[in-house]
């Protein structure tokens, strides 16, 4: 069956400048702390809707042994894999091992190469705002939990609830490709709570120069706490990451300059407690 990311991966590793100046450097400085907390010695990673392949990369730059990488997305698993096999062309790193399998986060536990509590870190970016509902969510986290170690890390990044707010559909301001919210039939905004677990279409235009359109789902801060709660994890680690205005280059688009210094993601270091 397709997914509406079918058709997308062939570029999608261009990314958008929020990706390439706040989540990339972000992520690689979250797993090379990761590295240096397991101080050279092996550890695994889960790959939670790994798209094409960009995290599964930069955990094994940063020194992972094995990474499961797994979407529901069949097109994003085959340039997932082609990106594994360039990196390891251009590496020396013989003693790691990557798996790319087709799969849903809801049913994860399932893939024959996913042993429960074996994991150290499972990594979910903007992953869980595209299934279908809360429930699919709480299913998502029970998967994930029983697959990591005890003491094992989950990282979840996901819209910063700013993005409510934020006027950045409104052309005549910020001249951008982001449609944050689809609007009411009387043409007006639905409010922070409103909208919550609705579907929206979000268009964004990558650095290739191309429009794509996903739908995908927004939950307040509260909400997200309580799931992750709720699937058993503690909060080890909150944080906001933005787009530090000094190192958006000067002939940057306005929409980049005008986002500077306004948070993009909610991120949650979650652990999986030592029973």
């Amino acid at each position: 069956m397709g997914t509406q990311w079918d058709g997308l991966a062939t570029d999608f590793n261009s990314g958008v400048w929020l990706v390439s100046y706040c989540q990339q450097p972000f992520w690689e400085g979250q797993y090379k702390k990761l590295a240096e907390e397991r101080s050279g010695g092996p550890w695994t990673v889960l790959d939670v809707g790994c798209g094409t392949g960009s995290h599964t990369v930069r955990t094994l730059q940063a020194g992972a042994s094995y990474v499961l990488a797994f979407d529901v997305s069949k097109d994003m698993v085959e340039k997932a894999k082609l990106e594994v096999d360039k990196f390891f062309q251009s590496q020396a790193l013989p003693e790691s091992k990557v798996d790319c399998v087709v799969a849903s986060v809801t049913d994860c536990s399932s893939i024959p190469e996913a042993q429960e509590g074996t994991f150290d870190l499972a990594v979910c970016g903007y992953v869980l705002c595209n299934l279908g509902s809360k429930d699919e969510i709480r299913q998502a986290l029970k998967e994930i939990y029983k697959l990591l170690k005890p003491g094992g890390k989950l990282m979840i990044s996901e819209t910063h609830v700013i993005q409510y707010t934020l006027e950045w559909d409104n052309e005549s301001v910020v001249p951008l490709l982001y449609k944050w919210c689809t609007p009411k039939e009387d043409g007006t905004k639905w409010n922070y709570f409103e909208d919550e677990g609705k579907p929206r279409e979000l268009r964004m235009r990558m650095n290739s120069g191309r429009e794509i359109k996903v739908t995908n789902r927004l939950y307040t801060l509260s909400t997200w706490v309580s799931l992750i709660v709720e699937a058993g994890f503690q909060i080890t680690q909150f944080l906001e990451p933005y787009v530090d205005s000094k190192a958006i280059p000067a002939d940057a688009p306005d929409y980049m300059k005008y986002a500077a210094g306004k948070p993009t993601d909610m991120f949650w270091e979650c652990t999986k407690p030592n029973l």
